[in-house]
């Protein structure tokens, strides 16, 4: 559950992505999501060419990377990708409340469901987990955008954390997203 948190935490350094878009514009967003995107390239090779090698940073590392990203690409760059998406091609509140979907939404669904979740209902994940993240991206919608997308994002988003096709970082804005901008009311 520790590592979980670090990873919350860590995670929850994406609220500057909607922070910032929300403050200044569209080409501002986009080069910040460029350049980190740049330097999260570079950190994930040398992380798993070199990082996991190295005694103190490797302990920390393995605490904090899931099995499935020890040898491949890290959720930051799923997430980064992902905000990039949403910011170029979208609409600005739907950018940012789709974003906010992921980082509050999905916070909330791993962190309840660790600690409240007893019921699974697909792999890992939990009913309070599940619950936890529709109403929180719910709030985030109904706040953002109004009670219709609010519902329908809620829902996308929610789908989007539950699957493990296609790394959740990416899915949950993406998807959410989109489906709101052609469900647009």
């Amino acid at each position: 559950m520790k590592e979980e948190i670090i990873r919350k935490i860590i995670h929850s350094s994406g609220l500057s992505v909607p922070v910032l878009y929300y403050l200044t514009n569209r080409t501002v967003t986009l080069i910040f999501i460029g350049i980190f995107l740049i330097l999260f390239f570079i950190f994930d090779y040398y992380r798993i060419k070199y990082l996991q090698k190295i005694p103190v940073v490797g302990y920390f590392l393995n605490k904090v990377t899931r099995k499935h990203e020890k040898n491949g690409l890290g959720g930051e760059i799923y997430f980064t990708l992902g905000a990039f998406f949403v910011v170029f091609f979208l609409e600005k509140n739907i950018a940012i409340a789709s974003i906010l979907m992921l980082v509050v939404g999905d916070t909330f669904a791993a962190i309840n469901g660790q600690l409240f979740g007893r019921i699974k209902i697909y792999k890992n994940k939990t009913i309070v987990g599940t619950a936890s993240c529709f109403i929180y991206c719910f709030i985030i919608g109904y706040l953002i955008l109004g009670m219709p997308a609010a519902i329908i994002g809620a829902f996308v988003a929610t789908i989007s954390e539950l699957q493990d096709i296609i790394n959740d970082n990416f899915a949950i804005p993406v998807f959410t997203g989109i489906v709101i901008h052609f469900l647009s009311f």
